[in-house]
């Protein structure tokens, strides 16, 4: 059929007939129209061409299925990048969680006034209150980050090798944070990617997974057992350094610091990894392809900042080129 719009800003069109009239579905810059070949449909008829429009798209969803796998295996896919959303939520806690615990070191450095007794009662009901919201925030501020961790590590994935191929690129999107870094960093031969491993790994053995997993850790540490002489006594005897953080309400001020120094180190080790192109590169918000043409021109400019800079630079006006629709 005939091309019916003559506008510009057209992505694309598809033509096709409905009750013996010519219609478009086109995708403009501004999002998704319906077109006639002679006048704009009418709402009766844009409804009766839509729910047609619906019921087709259940059989094309089956062949389109078949075409999805076939490109993931292939790794012809793209990742959408969210990191700046990640990095929002993360900051959003972290710095709410700091304003608490300064709020309750500046008043707890303040002079106590024993000559009013209920204004004291009523300071310590406050910060009692206090130090539960930031342990509240902490908390979150950790779940964001790990988050954000996994995410950081999808995106970085493709500029490091060796790369991955047809089934691992599932597999690797469905390991767990822990394998992803393995395989993006190897810390058995990277010392220093051992180090920030490890200590990340603490973290979220004492931090996150006794309350991602409803107060409970490995090996019943959190459980007591049974003995008629001494009753209830813990299965686990650990150092105090060793204890989990059972419950959200349980990350103190110091708790919190040495985490936030230990995820600090994380972020300066990525800028400065054989991966710190790829963590540039999804800083600046663009999304990563696993396929072999891309991770080809991925690691062709992943040789010095100046390159790398020019190459950002150069997707970034294509991706403008393509948003307003300037072919």
């Amino acid at each position: 059929c005939t091309h019916y719009c003559r506008e510009e800003k057209l992505h694309w069109g598809v033509c096709f007939f409905y009750e013996d009239k010519n219609y478009a579905l086109e995708y403009r810059k501004y999002g998704l129209r319906l077109v006639g070949s002679s006048s704009t449909p009418t709402e009766e008829e844009a409804n009766k061409i839509l729910s047609a429009l619906a019921k087709a798209t259940r059989y094309v969803e089956r062949e389109v299925r078949e075409l999805a796998q076939q490109r993931i295996s292939e790794g012809r896919i793209t990742v959408i990048n969210k990191l700046a959303e990640y990095s929002r939520t993360f900051d959003f806690f972290r710095n709410k969680a700091e304003e608490s615990y300064t709020y309750l070191i500046e008043q707890n450095n303040l002079k106590e006034n024993p000559d009013n007794s209920d204004k004291e009662l009523d300071t310590l009901a406050i910060l009692s209150e206090v130090q539960k919201e930031a342990s509240y925030y902490a908390w979150a501020a950790v779940e964001a980050f790990y988050s954000r961790l996994e995410h950081i590590l999808i995106l970085i994935r493709p500029f490091v090798e060796p790369r991955l191929k047809n089934d691992e690129i599932l597999k690797f999107m469905a390991d767990g944070w822990g394998d992803k870094f393995k395989q993006t960093f190897f810390p058995e031969n990277n010392q220093q990617a051992n180090q920030i491993f490890s200590s990340l790994n603490q973290i979220k053995e004492k931090y996150r997974n006794p309350s991602a997993h409803g107060g409970f850790v490995k090996k019943g540490a959190a459980l007591y057992f049974h003995d008629s002489l001494m009753t209830a006594q813990p299965v686990m005897l650990l150092k105090k350094n060793e204890l989990p953080v059972l419950t959200p309400c349980g990350i103190k001020n110091n708790h919190f610091a040495e985490i936030l120094q230990n995820f600090d180190e994380f972020e300066l080790f990525l800028r400065n990894s054989e991966a710190r192109y790829g963590y540039k590169y999804a800083r600046c918000g663009l999304d990563v392809a696993y396929d072999d043409v891309s991770i080809d021109e991925y690691l062709q400019f992943s040789t010095s900042d100046e390159d790398f800079d020019n190459y950002i630079e150069s997707v970034q006006d294509y991706l403008d080129d393509v948003n307003n629709a300037d072919y």
